[in-house]
């Protein structure tokens, strides 16, 4: 299966200050961990070539009035898969995306396409360019006429991959596949969590790890000034990372031991059956074909002939009980009755039997 593809997303930003974000993050004028700092000089800009430069740019080119909800401005990324990209030289990487720019000067219009970047100091080298919507007829903000809905943000993928990949060896994805299309914040995120798992999995801790980081501001005041990490939160941060990989570890370790556990039983049953088969090798050595299918056919033959035996003498040994429960059962039946016990009455009872008094005949009573 092929893995080179052209890539093409895009982001809508529908307010001045989503562009004013993204332009900091495209320019380098905030923190960028995924960026490798040594690298950034080789990062190319064509037009503005800082954040005000871009900023001053599409306030001139966006329309004085436009509705609150529209579009005033779309981000696009375009690159290719990690590994055909990166297996490009760099003159082949200024084609692709010189050819990408002139493609999308021809789609949106170039009056329209403010700013061009090229970021080669991030995992994969890409293009990032800046575009006002503004729709040549109307001379107003319609990004519908571009990406209006899924079939047309298809078409143009289609468009660009034909236009662009196919003259630098890359295709389009599958048209009409249930993958899901991701933003250009959500490109980066992949591509950036991937780098850093690579990174944690090498364990390695840079100078950018050691440095602090923002924090999710909790008040107001923190809101407005912002929030970093003191030492004692980084060195817990990084403490944090490192228990996980030692857990990591000592998990990936008890698996290997109780593989290490089992291959070691799987190899003395193979050499104990090694064994047992090795002395019927020994016994029909020499032999040719037709006596070794003779000798499977009397071996299956003498095997039905035990299993049969054993059938019959479980019969036997059944029918055999059967004969004895019923011999019981009659000798049972022919015992005569025990005689009953007399019964005996209570010795009160007796007594009181005893101490009445005798009558004699003619005499009346006595005692």
């Amino acid at each position: 299966m092929s893995n080179r593809y052209a890539i093409l997303r895009v982001q809508k930003l529908k307010a001045a200050v989503a562009v004013h974000r993204s332009a900091k993050h495209n320019y380098r004028e905030q923190t960028t961990p995924n960026a490798d700092p040594s690298r950034t000089p080789d990062n190319t800009h064509h037009g503005p070539q800082d954040v005000a430069g871009l900023m001053q740019a599409f306030e001139a080119r966006k329309p004085a009035k436009h509705r609150k909800d529209a579009v005033q401005c779309v981000e696009v990324l375009i690159t290719a898969s990690p590994e055909a990209m990166n297996a490009k030289t760099r003159g082949e990487q200024d084609a692709y995306f010189g050819q990408a720019t002139d493609w999308l000067k021809a789609k949106f219009g170039a009056d329209n396409v403010i700013g061009v970047s090229i970021h080669r100091d991030e995992a994969t080298p890409h293009l990032c360019a800046y575009v006002v919507p503004v729709d040549p007829a109307s001379g107003r903000l319609n990004a519908k006429k571009w990406l209006g809905g899924a079939r047309a943000l298809s078409e143009l993928q289609t468009d660009f991959a034909q236009q662009v990949g196919q003259h630098h060896g890359l295709e389009r994805g599958q048209e009409g596949s249930r993958a899901t299309h991701t933003t250009v914040r959500h490109w980066y995120a992949e591509v950036n969590a991937e780098a850093a798992k690579a990174h944690w999995r090498d364990g390695q801790v840079t100078a950018d790890d050691l440095k602090p980081q923002k924090l999710k501001p909790e008040n107001l005041k923190e809101r407005l000034l912002g929030v970093a990490e003191t030492q004692e939160g980084v060195a817990l941060r990084l403490s944090q990372v490192n228990a996980a990989r030692i857990q990591r570890a000592k998990e990936i370790e008890r698996k290997n031991q109780k593989m290490a556990v089992e291959l070691s039983g799987h190899r003395l049953e193979r050499s104990s059956l090694l064994e047992k088969v090795r002395e019927y090798l020994e016994l029909v050595r020499g032999l040719g074909t037709a006596e070794l299918e003779k000798l499977a056919k009397a071996a299956d033959q003498m095997r039905e002939h035990v299993a049969q035996q054993r059938r019959e003498w479980h019969e036997k040994a059944k029918r055999g009980e059967e004969l004895l429960r019923r011999e019981r059962a009659a000798k049972e039946r022919q015992q005569p009755a025990p005689a009953p016990v007399p019964e005996q009455k209570p010795k009160a009872v007796l007594q009181e039997k005893q101490a009445e008094p005798k009558r004699d005949k003619g005499k009346g009573w006595s005692r």
